[in-house]
């Protein structure tokens, strides 16, 4: 099954679920004197509400080729993308009373019916895409001990549902002869890889921590690809739900023992600024028709601007922004906005005088890939 395919099925079973659970609801809450009528009465409204709803599981990767692996992080996903959408829903009704109908009560059991069918719904698809032999075909970079153990692994253990189709090697090392006997691609340069990845769908990159540093660039200009890419022990911790026993040191106490108090307080922030963010989200989405009716009506050019930057641990992501500047302000390259900028446009400075053009930003702090 394709990752497109596998997509659409995700979205295909939610919006099912979602109107199921309309449905369920409203005979639960009106028993005996529920009519079919009644459906049909709450759908437009619900309609609305369940197009945000989908947008904020997109927006939270609840459609990414991880979610279909990986429960456990599709459910923590889920329950902040909730967060999010019980608010939308809540001020939605509040603001726009449709006829006589009252949704309010509805709301709470069609939210706990949804995410008992969509745990249930997800639980099942993943298990069904493991029991068909689907694997995820995967190119690992790197040339220490661990990414040779790793590489190990996964070519003798394909339960695991990874598919190694390559090992690249970019400082030259000399293989061991059993991974060259293994049949897969040993590489040692990225027009290797950048051949690979137009022949056939790769699902998943996995780079050593060593050799990170040096080829970042490259992994730079692989983003408009779509491929995922991970760090060599974060995918060896989430395969095996332990760190490779060669990072096992004095060390790496001392870090860890370290960094529990960090972690909580990380987990505190991340809560506070899913929170911050569902708070604020609700009055971004009535603003965001009317400024982006304004940046089109400009000029006529692209809504949203989006810039690749450097986030925790090196990780890249595409930040955010209503577009403030003429199309194709930095085609020829990046550089700062002077005063009185001819590039910027009229719509564009009121809107960062007010700074209204970072509103989007909010989609990045609900990835986790900014903060407040």
């Amino acid at each position: 099954m394709s990752r497109r395919l596998k997509q659409f099925v995700l979205i295909l079973g939610d919006i099912t679920f979602l109107y199921l659970s309309l449905y369920l609801s409203l005979m639960i809450r009106y028993g005996a004197s529920f009519e079919p009528s009644r459906f049909w009465r709450n759908f437009p409204l619900f309609s609305v509400v369940y197009a945000i709803w989908l947008a904020v599981f997109f927006i939270a990767g609840l459609y990414g080729i991880r979610s279909v692996w990986n429960i456990e992080d599709t459910l923590r996903k889920f329950v902040r993308a909730m967060v999010v959408n019980v608010s939308v829903a809540v001020t939605f009704f509040y603001l726009v009373p449709y006829f006589q109908i009252t949704p309010k009560t509805v709301l709470v059991l069609d939210t706990i019916i949804f995410a008992s069918l969509f745990g249930l719904w997800r639980l099942l698809f993943s298990r069904g895409i493991r029991a068909v032999g689907t694997v995820r075909s995967l190119v690992l970079i790197g040339s220490n001990k661990a990414s040779l153990e790793i590489a190990r692994n996964l070519i003798g253990h394909p339960e695991l549902g990874y598919d190694l189709v390559a090992f690249f090697n970019p400082d030259n090392e000399p293989s061991p002869g059993w991974l060259k006997d293994s049949g897969i691609l040993v590489g040692k340069n990225f027009s290797q890889l950048r051949k690979l990845i137009r022949s056939r769908e790769i699902d998943s990159i996995v780079v050593s921590n060593d050799i990170y540093p040096k080829i970042f660039g490259e992994l730079y200009r692989l983003i408009p690809t779509g491929i995922p890419i991970y760090n060599l022990y974060s995918f060896w911790e989430d395969l095996n739900r332990s760190i490779p026993i060669s990072k096992v040191d004095k060390v790496w106490f001392l870090e860890n023992l370290r960094g529990v108090k960090k972690k909580i307080y990380e987990v505190r922030k991340r809560w506070l600024d899913v929170l911050f963010a569902a708070i604020l989200g609700v009055p971004a989405i009535l603003v965001y028709p009317p400024i982006a009716l304004g940046v089109k009506l400009t000029d006529g050019g692209p809504v949203f601007y989006r810039q690749k930057r450097v986030g925790k641990d090196g990780k890249l992501f595409e930040v955010i922004k209503f577009r403030t500047m003429v199309p194709d302000a930095e085609k020829r390259k990046a550089r700062w906005a002077k005063r009185n900028d001819h590039r910027v446009t009229k719509f564009g400075r009121f809107l960062r005088a007010t700074r209204l053009d970072e509103v989007p930003q909010l989609i990045n702090v609900f990835r986790g890939e900014m903060s407040f």
